[in-house]
């Protein structure tokens, strides 16, 4: 089915937010960049892995640990990619990576987004388009390829001069930055942080794709194309995060909630998914950081088809609240309250990670 293309800003992501991504750890894959030696990098066990919690019997409870809540995430999410055809894709994705990028980062960036693209291929109506280099490279291969581009000539919605560690996706074209790892001892390393930043620009892509009605910028709450701010870019770090420990490449991604000053966010401020439905504080990482705990409790409680399912029917044309409760059988005001809880209660148990 034929869909019209959206001119959306998405997650102008800067270094605060890929440096927020932190406590990853590599492992290897087949389908991966070979994981260094030893030599290079000391690999770490896991800390989350995927198992149903007793606390996760009953959706939406509100005293659980947060490892409780991932680790069900984990599990009730890897067993709906499970049931992905995993299969070449009749939809392409097409790189642009500049060569300076070096051989191994090619060919991970190249990897990780042909596999991402196959798990959501059955969402996908259009091709998409990732690149990696400089800001400069991205005008260039805008230009080139004839992609849409915004009045810059670039895709992020202005004119990005500091670009070492930006990334951002608009309408079908995801610019990753400039790497995804780093050469120690003369062995490519993947680092997670960046590895997270590709896969979370690629997910916004996607829901694009999903849900191309909305316009240049994420709408308000008093128009009917109004997503949460902390509906999309909560979705692009969990699925940003679900989808290279799915692929066997790292542990899961989380980070603790500071400020650009380095001041921890106030527990009731983060709780508040209302305040975070619209980009009103000068912080901009708590959208991200809300976003991502409030994906994280509903693939935990009734698992990842309806997170998919939300931007299926705003697409067909139900508001944000209607789809909400449709995907999830809970209503979005009773959702606020419950992660609310949680979320208050995850700091008096095991929050710091």
């Amino acid at each position: 089915m034929f869909r019209g293309k959206s001119r959306k800003y998405l997650s102008i992501a800067t270094v605060l937010v890929a440096v927020l991504l932190l406590q990853g750890c590599s492992s290897g894959s087949e389908n991966a960049v070979p994981e260094p030696t030893e030599s290079a990098v000391a690999v770490k066990p896991h800390r989350y892995n995927p198992s149903q919690s007793p606390a996760f019997a009953e959706p939406w409870p509100t005293s659980v640990t947060r490892k409780e809540m991932i680790d069900t995430a984990l599990f009730k999410s890897f067993e709906f990619l499970d049931t992905m055809p995993q299969a070449p894709c009749e939809v392409k994705v097409n790189t642009y990576l500049e060569e300076s990028m070096g051989p191994e980062q090619i060919e991970l960036i190249e990897t990780t987004s042909r596999r991402m693209i196959e798990l959501f291929c059955d969402y996908l109506s259009e091709d998409l388009h990732v690149i990696g280099g400089d800001y400069d490279f991205v005008k260039e291969i805008v230009a080139q390829e004839g992609l849409w581009s915004d009045q810059f000539g670039g895709i992020c919605g202005y004119d990005v001069k500091y670009d070492a560690g930006t990334a951002c996706a608009a309408y079908d074209v995801a610019w990753i930055g400039q790497q995804v790892g780093t050469i120690r001892r003369g062995e490519f390393v993947p680092e997670p942080a960046r590895v997270t930043l590709l896969t979370h620009e690629l997910f916004h892509v996607i829901h694009d794709d999903i849900d191309p009605k909305p316009g240049p910028n994420i709408p308000g709450p008093d128009s009917p194309l109004f997503r949460p701010v902390w509906l999309v870019e909560g979705a692009g770090q969990f699925f940003g995060s679900i989808v290279p420990k799915y692929l066997e490449m790292q542990d899961y991604q989380t980070y603790l909630p500071y400020d650009s000053y380095g001041q921890m966010l106030k527990v009731e401020y983060l709780s508040d998914l209302k305040k975070q439905e619209s980009i009103l504080s000068r912080n901009s990482g708590e959208h991200y950081y809300s976003g991502l705990v409030a994906h994280e409790y509903i693939a935990a409680s009734i698992g990842l088809a309806p997170l998919l399912d939300i931007w299926v029917r705003v697409d067909q044309g139900d508001s944000f609240e209607e789809a909400f409760e449709k995907a999830t059988n809970i209503s979005v005001k009773e959702f606020y309250k419950k992660f609310a809880k949680m979320h208050d209660n995850l700091y008096e148990g095991e929050f710091v990670e």
